[in-house]
């Protein structure tokens, strides 16, 4: 969030070096929330298994994926409204001041709110790491 907050505070048309590095910082710690998600379904699979004593991992990571994809298609959907809402023009040499604020609004307040999103509905995830070794430990002691 701080390199899109920054982006914000700091952007301008003219400075297109500054905005580069900005937006390249925003898509590189944008991957870590991913990367998040895969070992907390992982790690949810074994709660699961354990609890249930069914290994669910292969429909937990298939739903992921689904969930990813049906969310990308419609992002695609909702992006593309936006875009006309706004007056986005495609090809076009340059974009109006209203436009390039619309712009900014998606590339940068967008994600912030769905970050803010992601880290609230942290509070109600309570596997941690003490936790999940205690999981993996009845696991293995199981047999399993």
């Amino acid at each position: 969030m701080v390199p899109s907050l920054i982006l914000w505070l700091t952007f301008s048309p003219e400075n297109v070096t500054c905005t580069l590095i900005l937006l390249a910082c925003v898509m590189a710690f944008c991957q870590g929330g991913s990367l998040i998600t895969w070992m907390m379904v992982t790690d949810c699979a074994d709660e699961l298994r354990w609890k249930t004593k069914k290994n669910a991992a292969g429909i937990a990571s298939s739903t992921l994926t689904f969930s990813n994809k049906f969310g990308s298609a419609l992002g695609a959907f909702v992006l593309g409204g936006v875009l006309d809402l706004i007056g986005y023009l495609p090809g076009a040499q340059a974009q109006t001041a209203g436009t390039l604020h619309g712009l900014l609004i998606l590339m940068v307040l967008t994600p912030v709110c769905g970050q803010l999103l992601s880290l609230f509905s942290m509070i109600f995830y309570t596997l941690n790491k003490k936790n999940h070794q205690a999981i993996c430990m009845k696991l293995l002691g199981d047999g399993e």
